[in-house]
């Protein structure tokens, strides 16, 4: 027996098939109203999560410093390395944020000291410590200062007072930078 055209054609395309409509037309029975919300949700969800990567990989410029100076413990001097991680916050941190930055020091013959509160005035960096003394409570005193003209730190670090020449590593956005107090050049 042959079959007519038309219904082997239906028979390759599936049209008539139980479930046709489940496979192809279901995105089409949905309201026009509804199908814009879930596009425009996950937009909005798509632009959140673009935001938040955003925020989390670019807010801060890290800086990786080696510094060699002195370092004064009860009255005496000393020579001494410091090894320090400096992040300065993005403008937008400051929506969130009392502090422009934060460093975290490494004294290898004492110890590492975390400061979370610092103050950019433009070329230097105030570092400060926050005094929980009976009395103080909530007020920040200042500790140190490292000057971005002349790349050098002064830090009242807990083990004594340092005082030093720095040379860095400037890591933004995957890019590294080598400088020195006179002179910025890339690797």
């Amino acid at each position: 027996m042959r079959w007519p055209l038309s219904v082997m054609v239906h028979a390759a395309t599936g049209a008539g098939v139980e479930g046709e409509e489940m496979s192809s037309g279901w995105l089409k029975r949905i309201p026009k109203i509804v199908r814009r919300l879930i596009i425009s949700a996950l937009v909005l969800i798509v632009g959140l999560i673009a935001i938040l990567l955003i925020v989390i990989n670019f807010s801060a410029a890290t800086t990786f410093l080696k510094c060699e100076g002195e370092i004064s413990i009860e009255g005496q001097t000393h020579p001494s390395k410091l090894y320090a991680e400096l992040n300065e916050y993005r403008w937008w941190v400051g929506l969130w944020s009392n502090s422009d930055g934060a460093i975290k020091i490494e004294l290898p013959d004492h110890g590492f000291r975390y400061f979370p509160n610092i103050r950019d005035t433009g070329w230097l960096l105030n570092i400060y410590l926050l005094n929980i003394q009976e009395g103080h409570k909530g007020e920040l005193d200042l500790i140190g200062a490292y000057s971005k003209m002349s790349k050098t730190l002064k830090l009242k670090t807990g083990y004594g007072f340092f005082e030093g020449a720095c040379k860095g590593r400037c890591h933004v956005n995957q890019i590294y930078y080598e400088f020195t107090a006179t002179r910025l050049w890339s690797p």
